[in-house]
């Protein structure tokens, strides 16, 4: 009777012993991930039909989760959105997805020109190499409308990206730097986050010296003066933005646009510390020179 027990004892410890053995195995398997693509090994044989060996199965660039994420297939290199973008373009009326994406090419383009004139104008304006040549009250006007038509056009250029199915902006992603995150570079390989990032401080740039300018009579002229310094920071934030973030930064014809209008801002701020600065102490050094002091005024008082 003894023995019976025994046996019977014997062979459930086994029994037991086996699953708890065999239980961590499968456990293991389960949730095991042998390529680091968020994907279960259990999970791309049983219900993905992917390789659990290779990060990218299809060969398209993206990785086998992102594109379980996405809503695209894991096995189709013809259905990742990256694939998409390096199609030979149908052109503006041949993909009605693509409108934002062409819209905001477009306005972004667009705001960048006019803000380079804006800048010149504004230039313009406060030199005076240039006053025999337009006066200040028309640069004036120019440098203004201009000014508040670019940022017509920057927030445009924004907003269609909130209607675009591919950079899918959010509207905390447009108004916070640093917030957008996206697994794909730029065009040209830059971080998406960052190069949004210099766009968005820009465009606050922009938004304090248009107000300031709008309310320069209610505030002191140190202060305007300081902060209109900050323009050409705005304006190379808005180079950099550009140059990172474009889709057509690569073309000759963008980089030449850049290369223009960064050397006439450049040249005009040149002239206009020269006209403003270097001019003027020179021309009080030569009157102070052809005037000498007479003899009376060096006598010591009687």
């Amino acid at each position: 009777m003894e023995r019976r027990y025994l046996f019977f004892g014997v062979l459930i410890a086994v029994l037991v012993g086996g699953h708890l053995s065999l239980w961590p195995r499968v456990s293991f398997a389960a949730i095991r991930d042998a390529d680091l693509d968020s994907l279960t090994d259990e999970s791309e044989s049983a219900v993905y039909r992917t390789d659990p060996t290779v990060f990218d199965t299809d060969g398209d660039g993206v990785g086998d989760g992102e594109e379980i994420v996405n809503g695209t297939s894991p096995s189709d290199p013809n259905s990742s959105r990256l694939s998409d973008l390096a199609r030979p373009d149908v052109g503006i009326l041949g993909n009605k997805e693509k409108w934002p994406w062409y819209f905001g090419r477009a306005t972004g383009l667009l705001a960048f020109v006019l803000l380079t004139f804006g800048s010149v104008y504004g230039l313009v304006m406060s030199s005076r190499a240039f006053q025999k040549v337009i006066s200040g009250a028309v640069s004036y006007e120019l440098h203004r409308t201009l000014s508040w038509v670019s940022l017509g056009a920057v927030l445009l250029h924004v907003g269609s990206f909130f209607f675009d199915d591919f950079l899918n902006i959010r509207f905390i992603e447009a108004v916070v730097p640093g917030a957008l995150t996206r697994a794909f570079p730029s065009a040209l390989g830059f971080d998406m986050g960052l190069a949004v990032a210099f766009g968005i401080a820009g465009l606050y740039f922009m938004i304090i010296l248009l107000l300031t300018s709008e309310f320069r009579a209610k505030i002191s002229q140190q202060v305007w003066r300081r902060t209109h310094y900050v323009s050409f920071i705005a304006y190379m934030t808005f180079i950099v933005h550009g140059f990172m973030a474009g889709s057509d930064s690569g073309e000759t014809w963008v980089r030449v646009m850049y290369v223009v209008s960064l050397s006439l801002v450049s040249g005009l701020i040149i002239i206009r510390i020269i006209s403003r600065t270097i001019i003027p102490r020179w021309r009080a050094r030569g009157a102070v020179s052809n005037n000498p002091p007479s003899p009376e005024s060096l006598s010591p008082a009687s």
